[in-house]
């Protein structure tokens, strides 16, 4: 054999690779491997547009946030959980029913 025939566009475990003209190639990362500083530059700027964005958008060190729950706590001290409930935990709950907002309204009484 010859070095000719081994040059014919046949490798080495029996597949044939395409012509030059014939490859198929991706748009994109061949523009890439060609214009390697255009890209590095536009990483840089996108990059740079980022920690710019990040810098200016606007921060609240403690944002208000509104948060729907109200805690009634009431202390009655040597009173039994049953009297606690009768006496106190029923009348709260009916002046606070009157309130619109209300969706769901729990209570126990310790």
């Amino acid at each position: 054999m010859s070095t000719e025939n081994n040059n014919n566009g046949a490798s080495t475990n029996g597949a044939s690779l395409p012509e030059e003209g014939k490859r198929k190639e991706f748009g994109l990362s061949t523009f890439s491997i060609n214009n390697r500083i255009s890209v590095l530059v536009l990483l840089v700027l996108i990059a740079i547009m980022g920690i710019v964005s990040y810098l200016t958008i606007p921060k609240e060190s403690f944002p208000s946030i509104n948060i729907p729950n109200i805690f009634v706590v009431t202390i009655y001290p040597g009173v039994s959980p049953e009297d606690m409930e009768s006496l106190v935990t029923r009348k709260l709950e009916d002046e606070l029913s009157n309130i619109s907002d209300i969706k769901n309204m729990t209570s126990s009484s310790a």
